[in-house]
């Protein structure tokens, strides 16, 4: 069974209602908190796990949830698990917060406050769902999708007397954020910003009071946690996922050098994740040298983009001994193939350097002048001459016909 979490604004109930009740009709299991969840538990860690356990996250786009922290937050956990998100949008809203968003095709269903004709919009989400075209049974399209929406006064009154995160439970919610503050301060915060988006008043306004101080206290240790969570993001190449990181530690400190340099480095790595890609199929299918040029030419034009799928050491396991080429006195300092890759010149303690048929693996010639340690040969463009450099302060070209 399909499994979906619908995200939304509390004034947005009525609709979120109406959609869970499509869904369910064509055999998804839903979950809207308020339907769920029960006094007492663990609010924050039941959504979480939810997010977690769903095959798709569904998020209702009006101007109340994309200003809705709670619906941000629920949002960047499911991006977290990589959750395909659907973006619904009920009416025109800014999506500055939600920018990640803006190529992913939306439903549209912003007709209701029109006309009230969802049908198409449903079939659509449907689809994007896997689900089938047609219910079971067909809902009744609640009065709250025809009707214009509440005066603004009316709309928070009802927001904090509605079911779930009413005001019965803010207790519950406040204690349990004080709980676990130091351990786990992101969700602390977490949960403090709900509890004053759902009654900015509580506690006769001293609430808020205490959240600034609360804020200002768990500052450093969030910032550290959050760079932590984005360099361990960058190691494993989810650039997309550090980048969002580092804007979320912008936020809150807008002169972080450290969370700069990770969403600037981020935003130039991505450009190369399709190469990087194919070099993983390429390793997938055994293709070796395609994985060797791709990875060198990512290194070449991208020094920070790293080897998060491990391919450099696939490479040097993938390779096996040809040949063992012997004859230097002492040890080998350098080596340079021929650009036809027919010779390779190698350079040593023993002051020579030394040419070899890459084909047969014998010594062609050896050549001698420098009268200390020869540190680095290199073949010209044309492949006929060979410069060497040595700690005699000298630099030697030889002709090679």
């Amino acid at each position: 069974m399909t499994r979906i979490f619908i995200s939304y604004s509390r004034r947005d109930r009525a609709v979120a209602d109406y959609i869970g009740a499509e869904l369910r009709n064509r055999g998804a299991e839903v979950f809207i908190d308020y339907q769920k969840l029960t006094g007492g538990e663990n609010f924050v860690g039941r959504l979480g796990r939810e997010i977690e356990a769903s095959d798709y996250f569904v998020l209702l786009l009006s101007p109340r949830s994309v200003a809705s922290r709670w619906v941000r937050d629920e949002t960047g956990w499911a991006l977290h698990c990589d959750k395909p998100i659907i973006p619904v949008m009920l009416e025109p809203a800014s999506m500055s917060d939600f920018f990640f968003l803006t190529n992913v095709e939306q439903v549209d269903f912003k007709r209701w406050s029109v006309d009230g004709k969802v049908d198409g919009a449903v079939r659509k989400l449907a689809a994007s769902l896997g689900l089938p075209a047609e219910p079971t049974h067909a809902e009744p399209v609640p009065a709250a999708m025809v009707e214009v929406a509440p005066p603004e006064g009316e709309a928070e009154a009802e927001a904090a007397t509605t079911p779930g995160f009413a005001r019965g439970d803010l207790t519950e919610l406040f204690l349990t954020a004080a709980e676990v503050a130091d351990e786990d301060p992101e969700q602390a915060v977490f949960l403090y910003q709900r509890i004053l988006e759902i009654d900015p008043n509580y506690m006769q306004g001293q609430a808020r009071a205490f959240v600034d101080r609360e804020e200002t206290r768990l500052k450093p240790i969030r910032l550290a946690r959050m760079q932590a969570q984005a360099e361990t993001a960058m190691k494993a190449g989810e650039w997309k996922r550090a980048e969002q990181i580092g804007r979320d530690v912008l936020a809150l400190e807008t002169e972080h050098a450290e969370a700069q340099r990770i969403v600037d480095t981020c935003v130039e790595n991505a450009k190369y994740e399709p190469l990087y890609q194919q070099a993983v199929i390429a390793a997938e299918t055994g293709r070796w040298r395609a994985v060797d040029t791709l990875l060198w030419d990512i290194t070449a034009q991208c020094p920070t983009y790293g080897d998060p799928a491990g391919l450099l050491a696939e490479l040097v396991s993938s390779m096996s001994e040809l040949a063992t080429l012997e004859g230097h006195a002492k040890a080998v300092y350098s080596v340079a193939f021929s650009p036809d890759g027919k010779l390779l010149a190698s350079g040593a303690a023993d002051e020579t350097i030394r040419l070899w048929d890459t084909a047969s693996q014998k010594e062609l010639a050896v050549l001698e002048g420098h009268t200390d340690p020869v540190f680095s040969v290199a073949f010209s463009p044309d492949g006929k001459l060979l410069a060497s450099g040595s700690d005699d302060k000298t630099i030697r070209l030889w002709g090679l016909g």
